[in-house]
């Protein structure tokens, strides 16, 4: 098994014991100046906050719809049906991200 899949799978585990949990979206440009999301969570371990890397996912296009894929396609591999126990969300306050219509977390 990767590192990867280990990683994906405890985090799995760690968000089934969750009641809640907040997930964390930035945008940036890899080597091959590709855009990529990078997915956070945010949940509670024994009272202490934890941040999670979840992954990161090129984007097929800079848009709200691309970004919005990207987050959900992370959010999907590692936790599956995550709508209904994320409570927030978090980024760095772009219009895409945060517009009332049409962005990523409208």
């Amino acid at each position: 098994m990767s590192v990867a899949n280990q990683l994906k799978n405890e985090l799995s585990c760690k968000k089934q014991k969750c009641r809640f949990f907040s997930v964390m979206a930035d945008s940036a440009t890899d080597v091959g100046v590709h855009e990529v999301e990078d997915v956070y969570v945010c949940h509670l371990v024994e009272g202490e906050t934890v941040n999670t890397f979840s992954g990161l996912k090129e984007c097929g296009k800079s848009k709200a719809a691309g970004i919005k894929e990207a987050v959900d396609s992370v959010m999907k591999d590692v936790c599956g049906d995550w709508k209904d126990t994320a409570v927030a969300k978090g980024s760095d306050g772009a219009p895409v991200m945060l517009g009332d219509r049409g962005a990523v977390f409208a």
